[in-house]
């Protein structure tokens, strides 16, 4: 575990035997590169600036090497879940102060490894161009708040930043439950603690049920995937703040998979729970950028008011979530005045702008329908 305390005197985070990837992974750092790639059968290959080089003098490691060393880095748990859903996230490590944090994954010639360093600074909610909403719900007591998005989509930044502004702006005690930690925090007006899955705690499910034990005015979850992890946070939303990331498309495929976690007698009972602890949603959704450029994502956000409520209890209504988003564009919580103002600052060009407010715009249209087709079931 990881505590805003202990950053300061550059303590070590959670390891992993970097040793075992020998001689390359030291080439990888006198490199510079983002990350060096191990897949099977090849030599090992540098990442950077959007493009693959041969690491010089690269070993090349075969499918039962890179086995035999998952077999001394990965856990039980993080064993089980490569085999599973066919990928992993392994530990983290600091190393030259900063954080390098292994991936793998299943191919069809056998498992891959990337081992990538990740950005120093904590990035804050202004860095990233996020809506105000998200700030406001950084400030609130209770409830839960849903960051949603793809991969690569800015989730893991986006819920750092609103960790980095609850620590600047409130007295807490902030637990966070990480696979991998990829920022490190440290102490400003409250304590955080890091907690690392598979390595500081067994699962997302035990590490909240034993986070909550200690009492933590916030909670921040890195993967509300399963269904004793959902259960436990829509209980502890009534008395902590928690934000919690979900890997889906939007926030309507999100819904839907949280409650897909429990059978179909319980659905119902699950989205009254989620209509009544809900405070709000970040979504996320990842722009074009040249190559070699880091992503870009844009945001939008939606408290959630009666009306949302209403789209979660209905399953027949849940599929215009989406649509919220654009309900007034010209809020600056919307997807299409994060789409401006990215382009305004120069992180994204006028023909990515412009097909994103094509976009916004048709949503906002669907909206208008979807309030009259409301109106008129309640006549």
């Amino acid at each position: 575990m990881v505590s805003s305390d202990s950053i300061a005197g550059n303590a070590f985070l959670a390891s992993f035997p970097l040793a075992v990837f020998g001689s390359d992974f030291n080439a990888a750092l006198e490199s510079g590169a983002a990350a060096l790639l191990i897949n099977p059968g090849q030599p090992a290959t540098l990442h950077a600036a959007g493009e693959v080089r041969p690491l010089p003098g690269g070993s090349v490691w075969s499918a039962e090497k890179i086995e035999d060393t998952l077999r001394q880095t990965l856990t039980p748990w993080q064993s089980e879940r490569l085999e599973s859903r066919g990928w992993t996230a392994g530990a983290s490590a600091l190393v030259d102060g900063a954080i390098w944090g292994m991936r793998v994954k299943r191919l069809a010639a056998g498992a891959a490894v990337e081992l990538r360093k990740m950005p120093t600074d904590v990035p804050t909610i202004e860095d990233l161009y996020l809506p105000s909403l998200v700030g406001h719900f950084a400030g609130l007591k209770s409830g839960l708040v849903l960051v949603t998005g793809i991969g690569r989509s800015g989730r893991s930044r986006t819920l750092a930043a609103i960790v980095d502004r609850v620590n600047r702006t409130r007295q807490n005690r902030i637990i966070t439950l990480e696979e991998p930690i990829l920022y490190l925090h440290q102490r400003r007006q409250s304590v955080v603690e890091q907690r690392q899955i598979a390595i500081d705690v067994p699962d997302f499910a035990s590490a909240l049920d034993q986070a909550l034990q200690d009492n933590p005015e916030v909670l921040a979850v890195s993967d509300l995937s399963d269904r004793e992890t959902l259960a436990t946070a829509l209980a502890a939303a009534e008395h902590s703040l928690i934000f919690g990331r979900v890997t889906s498309a939007n926030p309507v495929e999100a819904v839907r998979k949280l409650t897909g976690f429990f059978p179909p007698h319980e659905q119902d009972k699950v989205r009254s729970l989620l209509a009544a602890n809900l405070a709000g949603v970040v979504a996320l959704v990842r722009l074009e950028v040249p190559r070699g450029h880091h992503p870009v994502s844009a945001a939008g956000a939606i408290n959630a008011d009666e009306h949302i409520r209403r789209l979660l209890v209905d399953p027949e209504l849940t599929h215009h979530l989406d649509e919220r988003f654009e309900v007034d564009s010209s809020t600056s919580n919307s997807f299409r005045a994060s789409v401006l103002e990215l382009h305004k600052h120069g992180k994204i060009s006028e023909s990515v702008a412009a097909k994103y407010r094509t976009r916004a715009a048709a949503a906002a249209t669907a909206v208008v329908a979807v309030s009259e087709h409301e109106q008129s079931i309640k006549r």
